[in-house]
Parts: structure tokens; C-alpha cells; sequence
């Protein structure tokens, strides 16, 4: 069976991560996700693995799937995986949490600059833990 992608009621996804610390978002982070969540859907689709017809493990996307939830959408986009066992899934998840990079201050004030350059100057979104600096006189 290949991957495949669809649209899966949140009620079918069974969640279970404990967050890494390294992984967990700050209280902004989590906030511009709930914004964006809000205003234009989930972009990024959840990755689960099926255990069962109609029932699904979460592998990647948490924090999507809580948001979604909170926000009342019932059907959020998923890249579902084969069955998996555990340790197929514990490795997974391992190879994406330590292969995915957060932005750097750098990264942040660089995307800042354009997108508030692509807005014309109305952009208000600041960063909590990384000083924009000049980055807001750009």
C-alpha cells in the first residue's frame, strides 16, 4: 500500500505525542498557528499511519490537530502512511524531529523583512524570542 493523501474526520485520528521539549512551541508560536489555522485552513497536511480501517495514529502535526479541533473543524488533510508498527512509527517521528530545524533569528527577520515588505509596511506580527531589530525598520 503507498501513501496517500485525504481528508480524515479529527475524530479518527488518535493523537498520543508527548512533545519534546526541544519541539515545544512558545505561547506566539502557538498563537500565529491558531491564526493561521483560523484565517486560511491547515496548509501542511498531518502525517498519521492507519491502524485500522477508519482509525489513524498521529506521526507528525499535534498541534494542527488540537487547533483544528479547538477551532471546530472536523476534517483536516492527512498524508497517511501504511500501517506501521511502533518502532516503525517511534523512528519516523525521530528522523522528522531531528532532521526539521527551526528558524533562525536570522531566518525570522530575513522572512519578516519580506513579508512585511510584500504588505507594504502593515505587517504587526513581531517575534517573542528573537529581537527583530532593524529588521523592523526594513
Amino acid at each position: 500500500m503507498k501513501n496517500s493523501f485525504r481528508e480524515i474526520p479529527t475524530s479518527q485520528i488518535e493523537s498520543g505525542l508527548v512533545f519534546h521539549e526541544r519541539f515545544l512551541p512558545t505561547t506566539s508560536e502557538a498563537f500565529r498557528l491558531f491564526l493561521s489555522i483560523r484565517d486560511y485552513g491547515i496548509f501542511q497536511p498531518l502525517l498519521v499511519t492507519e491502524l485500522e480501517k477508519d482509525h489513524y495514529k498521529i506521526i507528525d502535526g499535534e498541534l494542527r490537530l488540537s487547533i483544528a479541533t479547538e477551532l471546530g473543524i472536523n476534517r483536516v488533510p492527512c498524508l497517511v502512511k501504511p500501517k506501521m508498527s511502533e518502532k516503525e512509527r517511534e523512528t519516523l517521528r525521530f528522523q522528522l524531529y531531528h532532521t526539521q530545524l527551526p528558524l533562525t533569528c536570522e531566518d525570522r527577520k530575513q522572512h519578516y523583512r519580506k513579508v512585511k515588505n510584500l504588505l507594504n509596511d502593515e505587517l504587526i506580527i513581531t517575534g517573542e524570542n528573537c529581537s527583530l531589530g532593524d529588521a523592523d525598520r526594513a
